[in-house]
């Protein structure tokens, strides 16, 4: 089994939906899934002064038999068929983000650790 901690928003009008079943398909095919709650948060990053949306977010750890490029691609492709497009980044709108931030203890996306959108979920899931 390898471990995982997925990263998840969306700032369309629908997000807090997208947010709970992006959460429900994880917990699907994952052992030992602990979620976050979900919760608002504020653009944050490079391009956050062009983003006037608020997101939902939250943050998700499992376990799972798959090895790491076959789970980023079912994310990538759960991300496809809720409606993600490369056009939509340009505008700033995001139906849903999956962001594998670690997997199996490895630290794949550095700049989450840094996004208070992110520690939120991150610190409720594993708060000591």
């Amino acid at each position: 089994m390898h471990s995982m901690i997925v990263s998840i928003g969306s700032n369309t009008p629908d997000k807090w939906q997208r947010v709970a079943e992006a959460l429900q398909w994880l917990g699907g095919f994952t052992i030992s899934g602990k979620r976050s709650s979900i919760y608002y948060s504020q653009p944050e990053g490079k391009c956050a002064q062009k983003i006037n949306y608020t997101y939902a977010n939250a943050v998700f750890y499992g376990l799972t038999p798959m090895l790491r490029e076959e789970l980023e691609t079912i994310l990538k492709k759960y991300e496809a068929d809720n409606g993600r497009t490369p056009q939509m980044k340009l505008f700033g709108i995001v139906p849903i983000d999956l962001d594998l931030v670690l997997f199996d203890d490895v630290l794949l996306r550095p700049q989450e650790m840094t996004r208070s959108y992110f520690l939120r979920g991150y610190d409720e899931i594993f708060r000591i």
